[in-house]
């Protein structure tokens, strides 16, 4: 990579805490100085980090974390606090302000919540500010049951046009446990690659499997994601300045290079918006479709959810399979008058002037 300008470094729970489910002032130390190794550089770094329930679970002394939700949700409270404390702490010796930001899957699902995320996080790297980002575990629910950061700092680095996501992890990618070496680069997500991946660990929820997931994204962006194994000082640094096979494998690190096939607003179709209901279609609109043209009436055979103007809709074929999205121009009661007709139509049932398009173009990705 010859040019760095902005990087998302993702800390996993294991990566801020110790064994005890206490944070360690050791291991952020450790992030505290890769993150300035690439600041001198003069590189934006941003930082999702995931300990605020384990280290809510350290400061109330239990032994395990709790399975009540709402017990759970107020560790997290209490624990982001403290993780908060121990970053603002660590990065002031150096003169340097932190920001706490709190998301949540919902807030990337609205294209407008997820355009206002990108400008506020803009905002704090102009004004040299280090942001550290979390799932907002005290208010989720989803999140917590089965959530994990790896996907969200794989959206945040999308989201803010990052060159490198790096996650750091206990080791590279290995598709089998008693491989002593790393895969060094993973040009392509295969089937093998997803059963190779393994499940989290005790203290976390994310795990190899997730960062496979977050990889997936992150390829279809031009963002390059990094699983950095290594604990040696400068590791992130030297991992994305030299990507040589030799030297992701020295550094314990495997490389998901970016593939750069989605633009931003595809990329958040497929991957962040959050569908209100489908569009069913025949064999001729999927055909037309994938030749490149929009959505009509005509082609359309049955719809199901609820969805109004500007939602997005999943939309699958005949035999019930999802091969689009996009965003709709008509209402479901709206679609529901005109499918099967003619673009010609429409205004005379609808009884105004209006899109012919149910799905324009423009604003359809493909699954």
């Amino acid at each position: 990579m010859e040019k760095l300008r902005r990087v998302v470094i993702k800390v996993g729970t294991s990566s801020v805490t110790e064994e005890e489910l206490k944070l360690s002032k050791k291991k952020i130390r450790y992030i505290v100085d890769e993150t300035l190794s690439l600041k001198n550089l003069g590189v934006d770094v941003l930082i999702v980090s995931s300990g605020a329930i384990a280290a809510g679970v350290g400061e109330f002394g239990l032994k395990i974390k709790p399975r009540d939700l709402k017990i759970l949700q107020a560790t997290a409270a209490v624990g982001q606090n403290e993780l908060m404390k121990a970053y603002g702490k660590a990065f002031a010796r150096f003169g340097i302000k932190v920001a706490q930001v709190l998301l949540t899957r919902e807030d990337f699902t609205n294209r407008k919540s997820y355009l206002n995320i990108k400008n506020t996080l803009t905002s704090l790297l102009k004004l040299g500010v280090v942001p550290i980002i979390n799932e907002n575990d005290s208010v989720s629910v989803d999140e917590i049951i089965a959530g994990d950061n790896d996907n969200l700092a794989a959206i945040v680095a999308v989201n803010l046009s990052a060159d490198a996501l790096v996650q750091i992890s206990d080791t590279g990618f290995r598709m089998n446990r008693g491989d002593k070496q790393v895969v060094p680069v993973i040009p392509q997500i295969t089937e093998e690659i997803r059963n190779a991946a393994g499940g989290g660990s005790s203290r976390g929820r994310g795990g190899m499997a997730s960062k496979i997931m977050a990889a997936e994204k992150t390829m279809n962006s031009d963002v390059d994601m990094f699983i950095v194994g290594s604990k040696k000082k400068g590791a992130i640094k030297k991992v994305l300045t030299d990507t040589s096979n030799k030297n992701l494998i020295a550094y314990n690190s495997t490389l998901f290079p970016s593939q750069g096939k989605l633009t931003d607003r595809e990329h958040w179709l497929l991957f962040s918006s959050k569908p209100s209901g489908s569009v069913f279609v025949d064999s001729g609109a999927k055909k037309a479709l994938k030749n490149g043209g929009s959505l009509l009436p005509s082609g359309i055979i049955n719809v199901s959810g609820s969805f109004k103007v500007g939602d997005v809709v999943t939309v699958l074929d005949d035999n019930g399979m999802e091969f689009s999205r996009g965003i709709v121009n008509h209402s479901k009661d709206d679609v529901k008058k005109i499918m099967g007709k003619h673009t010609r139509e429409i205004e005379k049932i609808l009884g105004r002037k209006c899109k012919c398009e149910v799905v324009y173009r423009g604003n359809m990705v493909f699954v």
